[in-house]
This record gives C-alpha cells, structure tokens and sequence, in this order.
C-alpha cells in the first residue's frame, strides 16, 4: 500500500491525467447538455478534494472550495465533479477539482 495523504491534501498527478468525457445522446445520469456526439479531453495535473460529512462542514464546504480557489491563482480548474453519497446515518459530499498547473516536474508530482 502506497503513502496516505492527509484529508484535504493536494494530489499532483505524475505527467498529465486526461478526463474524457461522452458528450453523446443523454443517457440516464449523463450530465451533458450538448448532446452532440462530440468527446471532450480535459488535460490535468492535480486533484484537489474537499469532502464534509457533518451538516455544518458540508454547509461551509462552498466557502473553503471558493477560498482554495482565491488562494491558488496559478492553478487553473480545468473540471469539477461534485459526489453525494448517504447511507441511513451519514451524509457525505466531496467536491473534486481537477486542476492544471503550468510548471510542474515529475519530482513535485510524487509528492
């Protein structure tokens, strides 16, 4: 098993991930509006992911994902995906930022 990273941790990615997405005829829980066929490749470098389980932290999620964003200018969200799960005692949503940042090495990557 590999290292753990602390919640909340930044995670970059080593070369450069790519996020494919179908923009093809709606199926059940496809989220694309377009509906042209076409495929979308979104090239990233890091992942950022905000998670709350507590309705007070999943209240102030928004805020803390804004803030990151304010406070990270050089890293350009390149796309969002926001999950929800529950089961009959938790609630939990976790927002992931895929970001790309210009300049980063092999040797930041595996940090």
């Amino acid at each position: 098993m590999g290292p753990t990273r602390p919640p909340g941790a930044e995670c970059f990615v080593g070369g450069a991930g790519v996020i494919v997405a179908s923009t093809g005829p709606k199926e059940t829980g496809d989220m694309d509006d377009q509906g042209n066929g076409r495929r979308i490749t979104t090239r990233f470098n890091g992942v950022k992911i905000f998670s709350a389980t507590v309705a007070h932290d999943r209240e102030a999620l928004g805020d803390k994902v804004t803030a990151w964003i304010r406070n990270n200018p050089q890293k350009e969200v390149v796309e969002t995906v926001v999950t929800q799960s529950s089961d009959e005692a938790f609630h939990c949503i976790a927002i992931t930022l895929f970001f790309w940042q210009q300049g980063i090495t092999e040797a930041a990557a595996d940090r």
